[in-house]
Parts: C-alpha cells; sequence; structure tokens
C-alpha cells in the first residue's frame, strides 16, 4: 500500500498545494466525485498511509469491504490531483486563450459560444485560490467581454459596474505593489520616485474601507509602513493580512511579500527599535516552513546568510546551527560548501570559540569572491579580539594587497580600505589620551562607507 501512486503522489505535494486542492475538488466544475473530496480529507489527517480497510469504512461504511472499490477511488484521486496539477500550470494560459477566442466568436458574431465561454472561465478563475493584481485584471478583461457581448445583444442586462470594480481593484494593487517596490529600491540606490496618482489613491482606499480587499490591504499597509508613517502600527497590520492570506498570491509575489516585510524591520531597527529583530527571523521561518525563499529548491546564498544573521541577532544560536546543517545541502550547488563554512565561522565566533572559527574560515573558498572578502574580514576581528596585534599587522598588508590585486570588487573595496584604516588606528590610539580617542570616535561615525562602523566604535570604547 505504501508503494501506492496515491500516496507518493500526496507526500509530495506542499501544504499550500493541499489546501488549492482541496478548494480544487470542493468545485463541481472540477470534480463531480465526492468520493475523492473524502478520500482526500482522511488522507489529510493521517501522516503515514492508512490500510485499505480503513479507507473503505470511511467511503464506505455501512457496505462489506470490497477491494477493487477502494482500489477504484483510489485511482480516481490520483487522476484529480494530477488534473489538478496540470491546471495549477496552465491556468494563466487557460484564461489568457480563453479571452481570445471569446473576441473571435463575439467578431463572428457567436454571442452565445462566446458568453458561455466567458461564465465558464469566470467560474475557473473563481475556483482558484488567487486575489492579486493579475487575478483582477483578468477579471476586468472578461467581465469587460462579456459586457461587449451584452452591448451586441442590447436586450441583455449589462454589468458595468462589474467592470468597473475589476480594473479599479486591479489598478490599485497594482499601483501599491510598484510603489512598494519603488521606495525599496528608492532606499537602497538613493533614487527618487514619482508616486504618481499616489497621494489621490491612500486617501480614496482609506475612504472607501478598500483594505478590506487583503491584496489592497497589504500592499497599502507595506506601503505606508515602508513610508514610515506609523510603521509599527501598518507593519502589524500588513503582517496579519499577509500570514492570513498567503494563498491568494503565488510563491514568488508572496517570497517578494516577505523580502518587503524584512525591509520595513531593517527600518526600524535602524531608528533603534530592536524587537523588530525577532519580527524578521519570524518572516524568514515562515519563508522557509512554505519554500517560499527557495527558488525551485535552491536558496541564495545571501538569503542562507542574511538568516544566519537574523538568528545570532535574537540569540537563537542553537537554532542557526540547526538551520546551517539543515538547509545547506539547498544553497546552489558552487557556492554550497564555503557559504556552510563561513557562516558556521560567523556563529563560532558569535559564540567568542575563536579557534573553531579559524579552523572553519582556512578552508574558505578562493574562488568565491564575496565569501572571501567577508571571512578575511571576520579574521581580522578575531585576530583583533584576541590581541593577536603583531599577526594583524601582518594579515593586514596582506590584506591590501589582495584588495589591490583584485579588479573585480570595485563596488566593496571602499568598505574594506576604511575597515583596514581604522583598524590600523585602532591599534595605535593612546587609552589614556582621551581627546586622541574622542577625535578617532569623531571621524568613525562620519565615515560614509563602513558597515563595521558598530564593532569599531565598540572596540575604541574598550580601550
Amino acid at each position: 500500500m505504501k508503494n501506492h501512486k496515491l500516496f507518493s503522489l500526496f507526500a509530495q505535494l506542499t501544504a499550500q498545494e493541499k489546501r488549492d486542492l482541496e478548494k480544487f475538488l470542493q468545485a463541481k466544475v472540477f470534480n463531480n466525485r465526492k468520493l475523492a473530496l473524502l478520500l482526500f480529507q482522511f488522507l489529510l489527517k493521517h501522516k503515514t498511509p492508512p490500510n485499505k480497510s480503513a479507507i473503505f469504512k470511511v467511503l464506505f461504511p455501512n457496505e462489506k469491504y470490497q477491494d477493487d472499490k477502494v482500489r477504484l477511488c483510489m485511482s480516481q484521486l490520483v487522476k484529480k490531483i494530477e488534473a489538478f496539477l496540470v491546471y495549477q500550470y496552465q491556468q494563466p494560459k487557460i484564461i489568457a486563450n480563453a479571452k481570445i477566442l471569446a473576441k473571435i466568436y463575439r467578431h463572428k458574431n457567436l454571442q452565445p459560444a462566446s458568453e458561455r465561454l466567458l461564465k465558464n472561465t469566470l467560474l475557473l478563475q473563481e475556483n482558484q485560490p488567487l486575489r492579486n493584481g493579475p487575478y483582477y485584471f483578468d477579471k476586468y478583461e472578461l467581465t469587460l467581454e462579456r459586457f461587449n457581448n451584452a452591448s451586441a445583444v442590447r436586450t441583455t442586462q449589462q454589468n458595468l459596474q462589474e467592470v468597473s470594480d475589476s480594473l479599479d481593484t486591479s489598478f490599485l494593487i497594482l499601483k501599491l505593489q510598484q510603489a512598494c517596490l519603488a521606495l525599496s529600491h528608492q532606499a537602497v540606490f538613493q533614487q527618487e520616485y514619482q508616486m504618481g496618482l499616489l497621494d489621490v489613491i491612500l486617501p480614496y482606499i482609506k475612504q472607501h474601507q478598500l483594505t478590506k480587499i487583503p491584496a489592497v490591504g497589504i500592499y497599502y499597509y507595506c506601503y505606508l509602513a515602508l513610508k514610515g508613517q506609523t510603521a509599527t502600527a501598518h507593519f502589524a497590520s500588513f503582517k496579519k493580512l499577509l500570514f492570513n492570506y498567503q494563498t491568494q498570491f503565488s510563491a514568488k509575489e508572496w517570497s517578494n511579500l516577505l523580502l518587503l516585510g524584512t525591509n520595513i524591520c531593517i527600518q526600524l531597527i535602524n531608528k533603534g527599535d530592536a524587537t523588530y529583530l525577532k519580527e524578521i527571523l519570524e518572516l524568514y521561518k515562515k519563508g522557509l516552513a512554505t519554500k517560499a525563499l527557495l527558488d525551485n529548491g535552491v536558496l541564495s546564498r545571501f538569503v542562507y546568510q542574511n538568516i544566519v544573521t537574523s538568528g545570532m541577532r535574537v540569540g537563537e544560536l542553537q537554532w542557526t546551527r540547526q538551520f546551517l546543517i539543515d538547509y545547506k545541502a539547498t544553497v546552489e550547488a558552487d557556492f554550497r560548501e564555503s557559504a556552510f563554512r563561513f557562516n558556521m565561522a560567523r556563529l563560532a565566533y558569535h559564540e567568542k570559540n575563536y579557534e573553531e572559527a579559524m579552523e572553519l574560515l582556512r578552508d574558505t573558498d578562493q574562488a568565491d569572491l564575496l565569501i572571501n572578502l567577508y571571512a578575511k574580514n571576520l579574521l581580522l576581528k578575531i585576530y583583533y579580539e584576541m590581541g593577536e596585534f603583531k599577526l594583524l599587522e601582518s594579515f593586514l598588508d596582506a590584506f591590501q594587497i589582495y584588495l589591490r590585486r583584485k579588479k573585480d570588487i570595485a563596488s566593496h573595496k571602499k568598505n574594506y580600505w576604511n575597515m583596514i584604516y581604522y583598524t590600523q588606528k585602532l591599534m595605535k590610539v593612546n587609552p589614556f589620551n582621551a581627546a586622541a580617542k574622542e577625535k578617532l570616535k569623531a571621524k568613525i561615525e562620519a565615515e560614509v562607507v563602513l558597515l563595521e562602523r558598530p564593532w569599531l566604535l565598540e572596540q575604541l570604547s574598550k580601550c
């Protein structure tokens, strides 16, 4: 029984797919076999495949056991699952083709055929879970085509209100989505964007209580939080809607929303609210649990590193270590080993296990330039904190030679040159000269490109 195709197929479904599949089976347009739905719901309650006798009792409670009946129901459910998976893959294409075909029918004066096609397509669309911007735009185009059919007949009741509402909702979602992306981009690249109609849209959404539409609400609160307007309250509303309505977004869009959420948290942390360190980690954990952070099963080494940073800053060191081990195999193959060893070294450094950290860093992949830079920076801090100043002097000289030779790390050079420069200043500053220490502190605080500013200031305070 355990080897039956049904159970192997069922085991590979994600939690999201199981929720969508249940809706698929509940829709009569897709499934006219109640037993398939009943069997699916029975399987949801079992972590391991139940035996055929148990299945039969649920499906046919008042009948004597018949093996062929059980097998038939299992086979039917397999076919329904396969149909669901194909439908999921093809669904955007089905709607796009239906819109074109309906228009062709209308131009050929085949309004009844066009109307039947549009009605069935709208039903298909309604029975799938997505409720994002593209969903409402598809609905607008489908309802507009129905209006065109009705206009040709004249005696048919028209649906202009539905057409207008769908267009408005689609526009609001897509406009807010673009605005959120622009704000995030603006924060990184220091580039101003003109938001157009947004000053009109935001009051309109509030006045008409359109945040009740989940996708509108999510992007509305996300934008206001990114903008910094009572960000804590807006982030709470954003997060609540995001977690409650995950199924209404594609995996890619939901992943992007999670990353927008982390951007909000970073802004709040930079303003001094350390409670949002836990919020970032919660967003990452949610993304891992739903596999939203994985692209075709692959986790970016940068996201891998960011999650480690969040785990360490919150103090969940045991969870972080287990995460590194559990997700190592998902990191891009070319960077997997170097990313794993470097982040394990970071964790060891955080725990003040300097010897373990240095051992891990010795085998850092020299071909991975970014990891190599991060590793050298970490070694610099270890040597300094261990008081190995002679070793550190030689290391800093070698680090400078490395930076001069590398031509393809131009965007990173300024930061590391500054790190070397201020570390050398730290080593030379007179710990009993308060004025000299204050002068160095002012220079460190005023430096524009300096990622390790907090560490340098911390070491200066200990002099």
